[in-house]
């Protein structure tokens, strides 16, 4: 990776997490704030009522720890909306490009400019790779199938010649055993009749 790469990278991913930290801590901060505001009227209202002040402290807790609860719900609903939801998108696609015959063909969509988005861009750019490779691995395979078929089809020729070959050396072996056997009766008659 050279600089520039380097500097566009933390640029979109730090400003981008920057952002997301800063939302979830001004979240955070301005309901814990508003919870204490809630229940510092609360307490204030009942004191003005004469409630008893063990009972005030005791109420006074109790609404905190709910309010606290439901802060702690919500940013964990928004965390997951944020983060969670995506990452099950992304899982969801790779398992079904995964499963089955691998279709190399399918895409995870882009359709976020975060972190999520970067990691579903460069699966599909190292699917599109593989799909290069594998394609290129088939067509070597077939052109392979073809030289092999074209071999086979030039040794059957061959074979077929020196069979062929064979029955005409085996035929002229034949006829010269032929013409031996021929030659040597002749030379038997010619010596009978050289010496009658």
């Amino acid at each position: 990776m050279d600089i520039e790469s380097i500097k566009q990278l933390l640029g979109t991913t730090a400003i981008d997490l920057a952002l997301k930290i800063l939302a979830a801590l001004a979240f955070w901060f301005i309901g814990r704030w508003l919870i204490g505001r809630v229940v510092a009227v609360m307490r204030a209202a009942m004191n003005r009522n004469h409630v008893d002040p063990t009972l005030i402290k005791y109420l006074g807790s109790i609404v905190a720890v709910a309010l606290n609860i439901a802060l702690a719900v919500a940013l964990n609903a928004s965390l997951t909306t944020v983060v969670i939801k995506p990452l099950r998108e992304v899982r969801n696609a790779l398992e079904k490009i995964a499963s089955g015959e691998a279709d190399l063909t399918q895409r995870l969509r882009v359709t976020r400019q975060d972190e999520i988005g970067e990691v579903a861009h460069f699966f599909n750019m190292f699917v599109a790779h593989l799909q290069g490779i594998v394609s290129k691995v088939v067509s070597h395979a077939n052109e392979l199938s073809r030289s092999s078929a074209s071999m086979l089809g030039s040794t059957q020729d061959a074979a077929r010649r020196v069979t062929e070959q064979n029955d005409v050396v085996s035929s002229m072996a034949a006829s010269v055993e032929e013409m031996t056997v021929s030659i040597s009766h002749i030379s038997e008659q010619t010596t009978g009749v050289k010496n009658a």
